[in-house]
């Protein structure tokens, strides 16, 4: 499989509509899916012969980017809101009219539908994090089932010093977690019963940005958020493993992994 670049994901989420347009690419995601797009067009030799699946879709167009520039793939996003996935097969009717390579699935990803060994590619943004009690591991668990053997995952989470569950005001809804380094092997990759092929960190080496940002009231945000992917190029980057110790750590927002299906498993 072979994809075009960040900026053609940029542009197309300008296209997908109003709403789109409105709440524009995250700060952190974009950066996740330029680092994604890089591995996936390195790591795949053979265009269009990939099935894909993205893992709790969200609203984000990742899953109707790779079927857009893969005519010959076909690419499944799953999430557990109807509302989503009504708003996925929307987007992609609007964006690439006549085309059936996509489709959007109502499924709790802790138990997907989907065959044994079906994907060669399986991508998750950002979604393990958000799951809590052992959620995270399940679909960790799940990831592995149906990748094909040969075939990659891609997964970021949240990564730092110190393991941590949080929770805001909205109880449930507002849970996330950092992984540190025993619970990101347990949790996920040795869930997953995949081979760590590669990781890479990424952060905020200089100006912590993202503590302005997210702290601004939506209005104030709202006429810059159509914007959003230039703050991230200016200030959140992908940081090589080996530059990162314990007296830097403070520098890393997040980890990216490639994990591997063994071709005998």
């Amino acid at each position: 499989m072979r994809v075009k670049s960040g900026w053609y994901f940029y542009l197309l989420n300008l296209r997908a509509g109003t709403r789109s347009f409105i709440k524009s690419i995250d700060y952190f995601r974009f950066r996740e899916y330029l680092m994604a797009i890089k591995e996936i067009n390195s790591d795949l030799d053979h265009p269009g012969e990939a099935g894909a699946l993205d893992v709790g879709c969200g609203e984000e167009l990742f899953g109707i980017f790779l079927a857009k520039t893969n005519n010959s793939s076909e690419v499944t996003a799953i999430d557990r809101d109807q509302g989503r996935i009504s708003l996925q097969m929307k987007y992609f009717r609007r964006l690439s009219p006549g085309c059936r390579n996509f489709k959007a699935e109502l499924a709790d990803a802790v138990k997907m539908p989907q065959a044994d060994n079906t994907f060669d590619l399986v991508t998750c943004f950002a979604v393990l994090p958000l799951i809590e009690g052992e959620g995270d591991i399940g679909i960790a668990k799940e990831i592995g089932r149906v990748l094909r053997p040969g075939g990659k995952a891609y997964i970021t989470v949240g990564y730092g010093k110190d393991y941590k569950e949080q929770r805001d005001a909205a109880g449930a809804r507002g849970f996330s977690r950092i992984y540190d380094e025993p619970e990101l092997r347990k949790r996920i990759i040795g869930a997953s019963g995949l081979e760590l092929e590669k990781r890479m960190y990424f952060g905020e080496p200089g100006v912590k940005f993202s503590r302005f940002w997210f702290r601004l009231p939506f209005i104030i945000k709202l006429p810059f958020r159509w914007i959003t992917p230039l703050f991230t190029l200016a200030f959140l980057k992908s940081i090589n493993p080996k530059a990162i110790n314990e007296t830097n750590m403070d520098k890393v927002d997040g980890v990216f992994l490639v994990l591997k299906k063994g071709r005998g498993v």
